[in-house]
């Protein structure tokens, strides 16, 4: 069996094809199989199929064998090619990795009913026009879209300042420096992140979660340096179950009331 692993998935259709219709005899020599397969497969082919005749395998069995196999090896690609591997950092020659920017804004641009954007840190000013100038447009000229952030809101050493003082003041920077369009999303931010000593926590996961067909999960916070320059790692991913399971935890933690709004 672990010969026939190693077969090419369209080696293992054409084999169990030939089987089923009869076109092979069974168990069929190196040679018989060489019609159909390169001579270092067919030698594994051959071997094993040999094998599995002498354990009492009918060749419409072997044939059944061979589908799921090449089934599987089938589901296997296409869950490989559901995710693909995305970076930030100086350029290498050959690499065909995409990069982190310019797949943040092909998300944004292609956006349709629903998006979510959480990070830990967002650029102020220009540096975030930048970055979401291209969504802050499509919201202010597409009312049907949907757009949901959620960021660290955080006390700082030192700041004696109010829960309800901090988040404020974090609405107002969010209105005047970070978003560039006039229709604002929905923001929102995990409480703890205000406490004070051991129980603090923080809003630390970075993604974008597209129509809840397609998510970006990357160490880049939405800053011109992790786009850019600093060195940050994600993967963009179109697996239906694994973005339907990230959309519906991210719509538990705000529906159960762990993320408050500003």
């Amino acid at each position: 069996m672990d010969a026939l692993r190693r077969l090419a998935r369209s080696s293992l259709e054409l084999l169990a094809e030939a089987l089923s219709a009869g076109r092979l005899p069974y168990p069929p020599s190196e040679g018989a199989i060489q019609s159909l397969l390169g001579r270092e497969e067919a030698k594994r082919a051959a071997q094993a199929l040999a094998d599995a005749a002498n354990q009492a395998f009918s060749s419409q069995q072997m044939a059944l064998v061979l589908t799921m196999l090449a089934r599987e090896r089938s589901d296997a690609q296409a869950h490989g090619d559901s995710i693909s591997p995305v970076w930030s950092g100086p350029e290498v020659s050959g690499s065909t990795l995409r990069s982190t920017s310019v797949v943040v804004q092909s998300l944004f641009r292609h956006a349709r009913e629903e998006i979510v954007v959480a990070a830990y840190a967002f650029d102020r000013g220009e540096k975030a026009r930048a970055i979401f100038g291209s969504l802050a447009a499509r919201m202010d000229s597409e009312p049907q879209l949907r757009v949901r952030l959620i960021a660290n809101v955080e006390r700082r050493l030192g700041d004696q300042r109010s829960d309800a003082q901090l988040v404020r003041a974090f609405g107002e920077e969010f209105r005047k420096s970070i978003w560039p369009g006039s229709r604002l999303p929905e923001v929102f931010f995990d409480p703890r992140s205000l406490r004070l000593g051991d129980q603090r926590s923080c809003w630390h996961a970075k993604l974008i979660l597209v129509d809840r067909a397609t998510a970006l999960v990357t160490s880049a916070n939405f800053t011109e340096s992790a786009a850019e320059r600093n060195y940050e790692a994600g993967l963009l991913v179109t697996d239906g179950a694994s973005i339907q399971a990230l959309a519906q935890h991210i719509d538990g933690i705000i529906s159960q009331g762990l993320l408050e709004s500003i």
